[in-house]
């Protein structure tokens, strides 16, 4: 069962910084720097997209119809101590599920699973799930280092192909480096 989540508020930190950015695009200090940051916005949301994953901490809330024992799904990387889990049913309207019943998986970092049987408030299946939580990374030094050159390597094909074509000229893909890095991040091999 598939969540919806939406997220409460935008990050507030950037994903890079402009220092990181202007040398990656061999640009001077203050060269542009308002382009840049929106340009390492639009890049840090396609990131998000690309990869289903948080990039800057912000908080999320995802709704599910319902709980048998495992939630999947969620943003990550999840900051472990912001989970709260609260329930429908038809006799508690809005109840707070304790968080001893329930735990991240070590396997899936998108999981969350029943720790043991499930409570009797649950046994009917509640009808409906909202996870409140905290996911992506507080500060640009946490970032990984091949997220920053996924970012690093789009934001530099962005802003070097401004326009979306030119004049004699082909409109170039982003870089297979690029593409073959998302893989990576998208897609974790155990």
């Amino acid at each position: 069962m598939l969540p919806f989540t939406r997220q409460v508020a935008p990050p507030t930190a950037l994903p890079l910084t402009l220092a990181e950015a202007e040398a990656h695009c061999r640009l001077g200090p203050d060269e542009d720097s308002e382009y840049l940051t929106s340009l390492i916005r639009a890049v840090a949301a396609l990131f998000e997209r690309e990869s289903k994953q948080a990039l800057m901490a912000t908080d999320y809330v995802s709704v599910f119809s319902g709980w048998s024992g495992t939630l999947t799904n969620l943003k990550t990387p999840i900051v472990a101590d912001s989970l709260r889990i609260n329930y429908t049913t038809a006799g508690f309207p809005d109840a707070a599920l304790p968080v001893e019943l329930y735990a991240l998986s070590s396997l899936r970092p998108d999981a969350l699973y029943l720790l043991g049987t499930m409570p009797a408030l649950l046994s009917g299946f509640p009808e409906a799930v909202r996870v409140k939580y905290r996911a992506g990374y507080e500060t640009a030094d946490q970032v990984p280092p091949e997220i920053k050159q996924w970012l690093k390597l789009v934001l530099l094909h962005y802003y070097e192909n401004r326009q979306p074509s030119l004049l004699g000229l082909t409109m170039q893909e982003v870089p297979m480096s690029a593409k073959y890095i998302m893989d990576l991040i998208r897609e974790p091999t155990l």
